[in-house]
């Protein structure tokens, strides 16, 4: 219980230095005086802008994402007649003999 008082004393301390450092002794400018420095509303307007401008090239990717069909990679020829996607032309064989090398080296014996 102590030490939750301790914590709010502190903090209690802590802003009235800040109000004091802002008010009093003017070390933050603020020109508008509503209480929030120029800094902090300068930070917070660029951050805005930023925001719009992000959600506006977002929203033409968007845009253009509707417009444009997907694209599902490379069409057969008409002509062919053949199974686009299966593959064509006979395997290469295998080389008789010996056996790879990093056959069963990752295997862990248990």
């Amino acid at each position: 219980m102590k030490t939750i008082l301790v914590i709010i004393l502190v903090l209690a301390v802590v802003a009235g230095a800040i109000y004091v450092a802002t008010k009093k002794f003017g070390l933050f400018a603020d020109k508008d005086k509503d209480g929030i420095p120029d800094e902090v509303e300068e930070a917070v307007e660029k951050g805005k802008k930023t925001a719009r401008r992000v959600k506006k090239k977002v929203e033409d990717k968007i845009d253009d994402l509707k417009k444009k069909p997907a694209r599902r990679g490379r069409k057969p020829k008409a002509s062919s007649g053949k199974d686009y996607y299966k593959k064509s032309g006979k395997r290469p064989a295998k080389k008789g003999g010996s056996k790879s090398a990093g056959k069963g080296y990752y295997k862990s014996k248990r």
